[in-house]
C-alpha cells in the first residue's frame, strides 16, 4: 500500500532535491505536462485502469482511488474526486477503461507519485467548452459505463444516461453487446440545462435512418440473408441490418428450433415504411449459431 505523505504540501518540492526533480522534469514531457496541471489546472486526459486503496494522508485512514497511468507516470484520483456520489461509489470498477479528464491537485516528487480530481476537470469541461454549444449541436461523447438497457456518456463533463431507443435505430436486445467503456460516440445535443449541469443526448439522431432507402436496397419477394435476433411466441425477428428487422411466423419444419443467432434465408412479403415494419417468412436455415 503505497503512502503519499502530507497532501498539503505535496505541491511543494524540498530544496535539496529540487536539481533532480528539475532534471527528471526536464527530460519527460509528461512530466512537465503534470507540473503544468498542477500549476496551471490544464485538463490531461488518461484511461481509468485500476482500482487502489492508499493513504492519502498520514493521519487519515487509506482511501479507494481510481488509477490512470499518464505517459507511465501513476495517477491516483480519491473517490472523492471521482464525481461520483457516496452512494454510487462502486460504478468506478465498471468504470474501468474510460477515458476521464483529470486536474493534479498534489505531488509527491520524492516517489513520483500523483494525486488528482476528475471532479475539478468536469468543472472546467463545462465552464470552458460545454457554455459553447446548444441544443442540436452534434459532439463527441465518451463512454463510461454500459447496462443492458442503456449507457452512461460524459460530454464536457456533464454525464448523461441514454436509454437504448436512443442509440440505434431498430431492436436492441443489450447494449454490452452493440459498445463498451471506452467508447467515443457521435451524440446530437437533445436537451441542455446549464443551471442543473443537466444534459440529454441522442446517438441515433447523429445516424441515417435506415427505412428512408428501405425500397432501394430490399423488394417484397426478394430473398435475403438474415440473422435470428429475438422469438417470441406471435413470431421471429430477423435482423437484416441494424434498424431493419423483419417479422416471420413460427413453422412446422420437422425438428427446427431456431436459436437465436441462426443464419437463416427469409422472403420479404410486405414492407410497411410509414410504420417501419417488414413481414416475411422463412425459407431454410443456412447455419446454426
Amino acid at each position: 500500500m503505497e503512502d503519499i505523505k502530507n497532501i498539503n504540501k505535496m505541491s511543494g518540492v524540498a530544496s535539496s532535491d529540487e536539481e533532480e526533480v528539475q532534471d527528471f522534469i526536464k527530460n519527460d514531457v509528461n512530466w512537465q505536462d503534470i507540473y503544468a496541471s498542477r500549476q496551471s489546472n490544464k485538463i490531461l486526459t488518461a484511461e481509468l485502469s485500476a482500482v487502489e486503496k492508499i493513504n492519502v494522508r498520514v493521519s487519515e485512514a487509506p482511501v479507494e482511488c481510481g488509477v490512470v497511468f499518464y505517459g507511465g507516470i501513476k495517477v491516483f484520483i480519491p473517490v472523492d474526486e471521482m464525481n461520483v456520489s457516496a452512494k454510487e461509489r462502486f460504478v468506478i470498477r465498471s468504470m474501468i477503461g474510460a477515458e476521464i479528464d483529470f486536474v493534479v491537485i498534489g505531488i509527491d516528487s520524492e516517489n513520483k507519485i500523483v494525486v488528482a480530481s476528475r471532479k475539478t476537470a468536469m468543472e472546467l469541461r463545462r465552464e470552458v467548452q460545454l457554455t459553447k454549444h446548444k441544443v442540436g449541436d452534434r459532439v463527441l461523447a465518451r463512454i463510461t459505463g454500459v447496462g443492458k438497457n442503456n449507457v452512461i456518456a460524459e460530454v464536457y463533463g456533464i454525464e448523461s444516461r441514454v436509454e437504448k431507443e436512443e442509440v440505434d435505430y431498430g431492436y436492441i436486445y443489450d447494449l454490452h453487446e452493440y459498445m463498451a467503456v471506452g467508447d467515443k460516440v457521435a451524440a446530437v445535443i437533445k436537451k441542455l440545462d446549464f443551471s442543473n449541469y443537466d444534459i440529454s443526448i441522442s446517438f441515433k439522431e447523429c445516424k441515417q435512418d435506415p427505412f428512408d432507402s428501405i425500397t432501394e436496397r430490399y423488394k417484397v419477394k426478394g430473398e435475403y440473408l438474415g440473422t435470428i435476433s429475438g422469438i417470441q411466441s406471435f413470431g421471429i425477428f430477423v435482423k437484416l441490418e441494424q434498424g431493419i428487422y423483419a417479422l416471420c411466423p413460427h413453422t412446422n419444419w420437422s425438428g427446427f428450433v431456431p436459436a437465436i443467432g441462426d443464419k437463416v434465408l427469409i422472403m420479404l412479403k410486405r414492407i410497411d415504411r410509414e410504420n417501419r415494419k417488414i413481414n416475411a417468412s422463412l425459407i431454410r436455415r443456412i447455419r446454426k449459431a
